[in-house]
C-alpha cells in the first residue's frame, strides 16, 4: 500500500500544496499528518473546515485507491469537533469499515498531535472503478 499511496502523492497537487505527510500505509488503514500554515487558516486564525475536509478525503482516498484499484470519492459526511491552530501538526488516520463491491467506507479521525484534542471525524464513501493507480 504504501508505495501505491508515495506514488500518488507524486502526481496529487492537493496532496503536494496542503503538504501532507505519509506516516502509515497499511492495508486498509493509513496515517498522515500536516502542519497547519498560515495559508490552511480561516478568519479566526484555526484550520479551515474546507482544509480539513481536503485532509480527510486525501486520507481516504488514498487508503481505498493503496490496493492499486481506482476509485473516487462518492460521497462525505463531516463532523467539526474542535480547533486546530497555525503551528500544529494534526494527524489524520483512516480506517476501511466496508468494502464490496465497487463500494467502500472509510472512518477518518482528524486530532491535533500535541494535546490528542480531535478536529472531525469524517465517514467517506468511495467507489471503485477498477483498473490500476499505478502505470504499468
Amino acid at each position: 500500500p504504501r508505495e501505491v499511496i508515495e506514488y500518488m502523492g507524486t502526481v496529487n497537487r492537493v496532496f503536494q500544496g496542503l503538504g501532507v505527510e505519509v506516516l502509515e500505509a497499511q492495508p486498509g488503514r493509513s496515517l498522515f499528518a500536516m502542519v497547519v500554515k498560515e495559508p490552511h487558516t480561516n478568519t479566526f486564525g484555526a484550520l479551515h473546515g474546507g482544509i480539513i475536509f481536503a485532509l480527510a478525503d486525501q486520507t481516504f482516498g488514498f487508503t481505498c485507491n493503496a490496493k492499486n484499484e481506482k476509485a473516487v470519492s462518492a460521497g462525505a459526511t463531516i463532523e467539526f469537533l474542535g480547533p486546530a491552530q497555525l503551528g500544529d501538526r494534526v494527524i489524520s488516520e483512516a480506517n476501511e469499515v466496508y468494502r464490496e463491491g465497487r463500494n467502500a467506507l472509510y472512518d477518518v479521525k482528524i486530532w491535533v498531535e500535541a494535546t490528542g484534542g480531535v478536529v472531525a471525524h469524517v465517514r467517506g464513501r468511495m467507489r471503485i472503478l477498477g483498473g490500476s493507480v499505478m502505470p504499468e
